[in-house]
């Protein structure tokens, strides 16, 4: 079963970038999308607003 949340490994992973990074562009997605601090798990973000995020937003290192 795939995971519905992503947290700052799985992040750093998929975007080929640092871990210490990947908490830094989870905070500013949490900005961006307005997500709620409460309805989300602590130091995680869905996996849809990752994928978005870095589709569109952040080219991903090769």
């Amino acid at each position: 079963m795939e995971k519905l949340y992503w947290g700052p490994t799985d992040v750093a992973a998929y975007a080929n970038i640092s871990k210490s990074k990947a908490y830094q562009f989870i905070q500013v997605m949490k900005d961006e999308y307005e997500l709620d601090e409460r309805r989300l798990l602590k130091g995680k973000v869905p996996v849809v607003v990752v994928k978005d995020f870095f589709d569109f937003k952040v080219e991903k290192k090769v």
